[in-house]
């Protein structure tokens, strides 16, 4: 139960900073939104700030699994569109990662991802 209350956390933050970025990461808000206690949260994560880390660290694990995909399409259309679409919402934050990274764990985090994706998506014109 422990683990899936952590994971139901992770995926309805990286959801929500998908959609309108870091600031967005209100504990009451993600609370509401899962269904679960605040407590439950301070539980798994301590803090907000300890929270985004781990949404970070996920977001590489995503990175890996689109940039995977990618490398299996034989060819664009529509192969790699559907992988777009499958990983809009790794997309979109990384969107919010590019846009906030002014601060240095963003940046970090879209460092590593850029090592994580390597070339896929290049070829394309799609930038990680």
């Amino acid at each position: 139960m422990i683990k899936k209350e952590h994971q139901t956390w992770i995926e309805s933050g990286y959801l929500l900073f998908a959609q309108k970025g870091p600031d967005a990461l209100k504990v009451e808000v993600l609370a509401k939104e899962t269904g679960v206690s605040k407590s439950s949260f301070y539980y798994h994560f301590v803090d907000v700030y300890t929270f985004i880390d781990k949404l970070l660290a996920y977001h590489v694990e995503q990175v890996k699994r689109l940039s995977e995909a990618e490398r299996a399409c034989e060819q664009f259309d529509p192969a790699v569109i559907d992988v777009m679409l499958t990983h809009k919402v790794d997309l979109l934050f990384n969107r919010q990662v590019r846009v906030n990274r002014g601060e240095k764990r963003y940046e970090d985090c879209l460092q590593t991802c850029r090592q994580v994706a390597g070339d896929s998506f290049l070829h394309y014109g799609v930038r990680i």
